[in-house]
């Protein structure tokens, strides 16, 4: 078990035993070993240094996390394994978790789940780029060595997740998912949850969709490691790994995973919206054809050409 995933006042119970064995005159491994003894908690010799050299909080510090389930931490956990990112800054001592997305409503709920997992009063600050991205940045040495053990070891994910998994899912589905609206021959509707190098990760979530939601999913391989990915400057970049995709197995499906799962993207939820409220009055080869008409197509998405309501749309139809 990983120190950084066990509950606040725990931690703090360990804590307190490590100084006391340390005016007991203790070694470092003598440490470690009396805290694996008695606790099954495996500590490093680099975490005790830091805790003997430095004016460590652990509650009531000002960026202390504690690690209990939450709809807000499963949603983060979410988007920390697909766009989100933990950085550590060594020169400044700065331990961060990070998101930068084009969405900036998607940027805004992730630093409302962070702050209130970190117990702030206001949100993190969204920043927009020169790049045309929305950025946030929150800032917690135990949130970001919690989140780094989930990475190692994903088994003590599930235990964070479980309690809440729609808020885990979205979190992974704005992050790397897509709900899409195909007008070829009539309309219809796709959601796909990841596309991601992480087979265990997508295996996990097939399994909760079924589990919680009775949502039926497909998982298949899109690309293999070794083959060209993309073209860069001239430059030719090729995988490194396989890249898998799990997608809802039919319409269906779909639309229950939009209804239960949701998203925090205002676009992808309005064009699941735009989506019902045409099939619901028309032909599916009528809502192809005004579909075209609200949408338009850039390289292989389909984005809607305003934000007016969809009846102005339909006016002339």
């Amino acid at each position: 078990m990983s120190y950084c995933t066990i509950p606040l006042d725990q931690r703090q119970i360990i804590y307190d035993k490590v100084f006391s064995l340390k005016q007991n005159g203790l070694s470092y491994k003598k440490i470690i070993e009396q805290i694996l003894s008695e606790f099954r908690i495996k500590l490093h010799k680099s975490t005790l240094s830091y805790w003997f050299n430095n004016n460590v909080k652990l509650v009531g510090g000002e960026n202390y996390f504690n690690s209990i389930a939450s709809p807000e931490l499963s949603y983060v956990l979410g988007v920390m394994f697909g766009d989100g990112a933990i950085t550590f800054n060594k020169k400044k001592q700065d331990y961060a978790i990070r998101l930068e997305a084009k969405d900036k409503d998607f940027v805004e709920n992730f630093s409302t789940c962070v702050s209130k997992v970190l117990n702030k009063n206001r949100n993190y600050l969204v920043c927009k780029t020169k790049r045309e991205m929305y950025s946030v940045k929150g800032r917690s040495k135990q949130l970001y060595y919690f989140i780094k053990s989930l990475k190692e070891d994903f088994e003590l994910l599930k235990k964070f997740v479980e309690p809440f998994p729609a808020e885990f899912i979205r979190g992974v589905l704005d992050s790397e998912g897509t709900i899409s609206a195909s007008p070829k021959k009539y309309l219809k509707l796709r959601v796909y949850i990841a596309s991601s190098a992480n087979l265990e990760l997508l295996k996990y979530l097939r399994d909760l969709l079924f589990r919680n939601f009775m949502i039926k999913t497909i998982l298949s391989k899109t690309k293999t490691a070794g083959m060209i990915d993309s073209v860069i400057d001239g430059r030719v970049i090729r995988r490194t790994k396989d890249l898998f995709q799990l997608a809802a197995v039919n319409e269906e499906q779909a639309i229950l995973c939009c209804e239960l799962i949701g998203s925090a993207i205002s676009r992808k939820i309005k064009k699941f919206e735009d989506f019902i409220f045409l099939r619901k009055r028309y032909t599916r080869l009528e809502a192809a054809i005004l579909w075209q008409k609200i949408y338009h197509k850039e390289g292989r998405f389909w984005i809607r050409n305003n934000t007016k309501s969809i009846d102005s749309f339909l006016i002339t139809y």
